[in-house]
């Protein structure tokens, strides 16, 4: 919402009375590069990925029991300014269609709480669990 309210304000389709007594807030922000050498190290320490595809990846971890370690075919595109995912979940082989969907459906639910995720399918790959 704010980056089109900022879009606006920069076309003049929008005036806030008295904007102009504050200074812009985009001398106060990092350059990007500066940020992204960061990032990484962020990321580690409150245990998120830097990207859509290590994300979904990171949600697969963190399921159902019936799921092993384990996702691949990871996909991401992206569509504007949003990020279509494409994944395979390897699941038990043991465990019932109904669980192998719930579990997708869980995968796919915790990847969409994302703001930047637009649409997410999975793919349940059964795997032999020793």
């Amino acid at each position: 919402m704010f980056s089109h309210l900022a879009g606006d304000l920069r076309c003049g389709d929008v005036c806030i009375e008295g904007s102009g007594n504050f200074s812009d807030l985009r001398q106060q922000l990092m350059p990007w590069g500066e940020c992204q050498a960061l990032l990484q190290d962020y990321c580690d320490r409150i245990g998120l990925a830097p990207d859509a595809q290590g994300f979904v990846v990171k949600c697969h971890f963190r399921l159902y029991p019936g799921m092993t370690p384990g996702a691949h075919d990871a996909r991401t595109r992206k569509m504007g300014d949003m990020v279509l995912v494409d994944v395979h979940l390897d699941v038990n082989a043991a465990a019932s269609v109904k669980e192998g969907h719930e579990i997708a459906l869980e995968a796919r639910r915790r990847a969409m709480n994302r703001k930047d995720v637009l649409n997410v399918m999975t793919h349940v790959d059964p795997v032999d669990v020793a």
